[in-house]
């Protein structure tokens, strides 16, 4: 049997995306997406609670990102998880961290751009 490795996930930049080159220059850029979801608290209340999760955007899909999304923006992403090692300078220990690589984003409209009444946000 083979694995499935596929992620989808919908929600806002947390910042404006910026175009980095990777040591084989390659272009890419980091997205920092939040993601809200409704849990049930003790008191047994639902509350909104906010994931904030890693993506990692490579090529001409990064470049289009870095000139049309800026923080807020509403997009949907669709990728995969990577499990990336880094090593802490400061301490020089390892550690790992698990991203999203995204294959594909899909550019959002805005609520006002939708045609949302402004009750509706």
């Amino acid at each position: 049997m083979r694995g499935m490795n596929r992620v989808f996930l919908m929600g806002y930049l947390g910042s404006s995306p910026e175009l980095l080159v990777s040591k084989n220059g390659k272009n890419y850029t980091k997205i920092n997406l939040a993601v809200s979801r409704r849990q049930r608290a003790e008191n047994g209340e639902f509350e909104n609670k906010t994931d904030w999760h890693r993506v990692v955007v490579w090529g001409k899909t990064a470049q289009n990102c870095c000139d049309h999304l800026e923080r807020g923006a509403p997009v949907a992403i669709e990728g995969s998880l990577t499990q990336m090692k880094s090593i802490d300078s400061t301490k020089g220990t390892e550690f790992s961290q698990t991203l999203v690589t995204a294959d594909e984003v899909h550019f959002l409209p805005r609520r006002k751009e939708a045609g949302l009444s402004q009750s509706m946000q």
